[in-house]
């Protein structure tokens, strides 16, 4: 959009570009220890699991890496800002996964590490929002959430 804005049109070069930039990317994702175990312990709890994420890539990429690390299918519903249009903090991106996942905002919980986009979206619409410290990201959270892990083994006592 922003190039063809100056009338540059770079059609099915621009998807070759953008892969090309991902590929290194891509090679670099690690599973977060201890995902599988959280998740199994979720879905155990029948309770339902979305994902909100923001990227500028597109989202069957993502869920393509969900595959490969064997988490997709705890998922009930992903929705990603590349494919919505929109990105958190914006209040409707997580209203689309509340909705599709059937649930009303003060029945979720959100985890995210970064306070600007999840723990903002999620407090403006009445979630509950965890927040992972993560150091290099957020030594001194605003918005302030909810709550607050160090790691996500630590969601099994919430």
């Amino acid at each position: 959009e922003f190039l063809s804005g100056f009338n540059i049109e770079l059609g099915e070069a621009l998807n070759d570009f953008v892969k090309d930039f991902y590929v290194p990317i891509t090679g670099q994702l690690q599973s977060v220890e201890g995902n599988k175990d959280i998740l199994s312990f979720v879905r155990k709890k029948k309770l339902k699991i979305g994902l909100v994420s923001n990227s500028p890539f597109p989202a069957d990429w993502h869920r393509d890496e969900m595959k490969r690390f064997g988490i997709f299918d705890f998922f009930d519903y992903t929705v990603f800002s590349s494919e919505f249009g929109l990105r958190k903090p914006e209040a409707s991106i997580f209203y689309d996964c509340l909705n599709n996942l059937g649930v009303v905002a003060h029945e979720a919980i959100h985890v995210g590490d970064r306070p600007s986009e999840d723990i903002a979206g999620a407090n403006n619409i009445g979630i509950t929002s965890v927040l992972i410290r993560r150091a290099d990201r957020n030594p001194s959270p605003k918005p302030e959430p909810d709550r607050t892990i160090n790691n996500l083994k630590e969601l099994l006592s919430l």
